[in-house]
């Protein structure tokens, strides 16, 4: 169909007649955002918070690796920007590339942008172990003929769906220079809890999977990760706990594994996936010295790049600025107004309306 209509922004000043017989193409990009690779059939997905939340699971998610393949496949096609024809310079993606800070993830996730073959599998090499051959009502169950709650609303019975979904596909990696943001689902367990923790590292790795909740348990959940109550996860870990007995036995799978900030770094820098560069995709070896994930980078003639690491690494989803980003931050601005490029284009992960997390920043 059509792409979203352009709108002239009026807030910080009025626009003019004539601009576009005036305008002078400074650079042309390609901005994407929230990928989520996502390994469908982790032990460590909440799923079962559906029942509160349409965030927690969504029907296509087991297409996500197809979908981002495909993606960069059109990408590669754009004769240039849509509104200047200039050539396109490079891609810049903001953050939450993977879904469950998963070791896996992050491998599929750098495959596809710097191209090669991904088997978005895991657990059992031979068949798909989640919540969509799980027999729930909750989810969309393609090859059933249970009237599921996706079916009442006219999603279809697809014979061989799952199959489908983790069978090899090639990815061909993006044509030109790209760079990495981090996001919260990049950083944090869940997306949320604060890292580091042995035990979701056991869950995320091990033979059980949580599919369903009670309604009252689901909601009391939903609730705590929503108002950020309990950033490392406490509360989550008692549940999984309490519900043990409930979970289905899948497949144990060690690829799973929480990704630290060091291994984020490292598999970016790894010469495999390097791609059409640069080496890194914003990050270098220094950045591994101090664990940083902020950096500038240049992105034309005469505009700067600036890209932040937003999550909060104390938990919650909302993000923030640490203090010494900040101060960096601030320092590279001025530098930059005593000599350097005359604009400045600043990526990051969260929006403003979403940079609330007054949570200290270990």
């Amino acid at each position: 169909g059509p792409g979203w209509r352009r709108l002239v922004r009026t807030e910080l000043a009025p626009a003019h007649p004539g601009r576009s017989g005036r305008r002078t193409a400074l650079a042309s990009f390609v901005h994407v955002t929230d990928l989520h690779l996502v390994d469908v059939q982790s032990p460590l997905r909440y799923e079962y918070l559906r029942a509160e939340t349409a965030s927690a699971w969504r029907p296509q998610e087991a297409l996500s690796v197809a979908g981002v393949v495909s993606l960069i496949e059109r990408v590669n096609a754009l004769p240039g920007g849509p509104a200047t024809g200039a050539p396109l310079t490079f891609v810049m993606t903001t953050g939450d590339n993977t879904d469950n800070n998963s070791r896996l993830e992050l491998d599929w996730f750098l495959t596809a942008m710097s191209g090669g073959r991904i088997t978005p599998n895991s657990g059992d090499p031979r068949r798909y172990e989640g919540v969509q051959d799980s027999g729930l009502a909750l989810y969309w169950q393609p090859g059933s003929a249970l009237r599921d709650a996706d079916k009442r609303l006219g999603f279809p019975r697809i014979d061989g769906f799952l199959d489908a979904a983790i069978r090899t596909v090639h990815s061909p990696g993006l044509r030109m220079p790209w760079y990495s943001t981090v996001g919260n689902h990049d950083s944090l367990p869940g997306g949320c809890y604060a890292p580091g923790d042995p035990f979701f590292t056991a869950v995320a790795t091990g033979d059980r999977k949580l599919e369903t909740l009670p309604a009252d348990r689901a909601a009391q959940v939903w609730k705590a990760v929503r108002k950020g109550l309990d950033p490392r996860g406490e509360d989550f870990k008692e549940l999984l706990r309490s519900q043990a007995k409930k979970a289905r036995h899948v497949t144990p799978d060690p690829r799973r594994a929480p990704f630290t900030r060091t291994e984020y770094l490292r598999a970016h820098l790894d010469p495999a996936h390097t791609g059409p560069g640069p080496h890194g995709h914003g990050y270098t070896a220094d950045h591994l010295d101090d664990g940083r994930l902020h950096y500038t980078f240049p992105v034309a003639d005469d505009v700067l790049g600036i890209s932040l690491d937003t999550t909060d690494p104390a938990g919650h989803y909302t993000g923030s600025v640490g203090a010494e980003q900040f101060a960096w931050l601030r320092r590279t601005l001025r530098e930059n107004e005593r000599g350097g490029a005359r604009h400045v284009l600043v990526f990051s992960h969260h929006t403003s309306a979403t940079m609330d997390n007054t949570r200290p920043d270990p």
